[in-house]
């Protein structure tokens, strides 16, 4: 008998998670807002949208985007012995100069 009673303890648990998760309502996704604040920051230096959205603050996002690209940067000449810091540095700032002429329409 404990043992039925422990089952349907288990069971009834079950379906109480089930039935808070599929009553509770999540927020609309505005899956165009999310996109154009994204690529706003990443390109065009404009961050406010974007930290608004994922709920963060504006130099933690300023932070992680330069982050994100420096170590693209530094990816591209991992494997390059070539090349000099000097022209590393000349070629992000160009890069840099690039994304910022992106345009885009969401």
């Amino acid at each position: 008998m404990k043992r039925l009673q422990k089952y349907i303890v288990i069971f009834g648990t079950a379906m109480l998670c089930v039935g808070f998760s599929a009553c509770s309502k999540q927020s609309d996704f505005d899956a165009q807002a999310y996109v154009k604040s994204s690529l706003d920051a990443e390109y065009h230096g404009t961050y406010a949208d974007y930290a608004n959205l994922m709920e963060i603050s504006e130099e933690d996002v300023k932070k992680q985007v330069e982050e994100d690209f420096n170590e693209s940067i530094r990816q591209q000449f991992a494997s390059s012995d070539n090349i000099t810091e000097e022209e590393i540095a000349a070629y992000t700032e160009k890069m840099a100069e690039v994304k910022k002429l992106a345009k885009y329409k969401v």
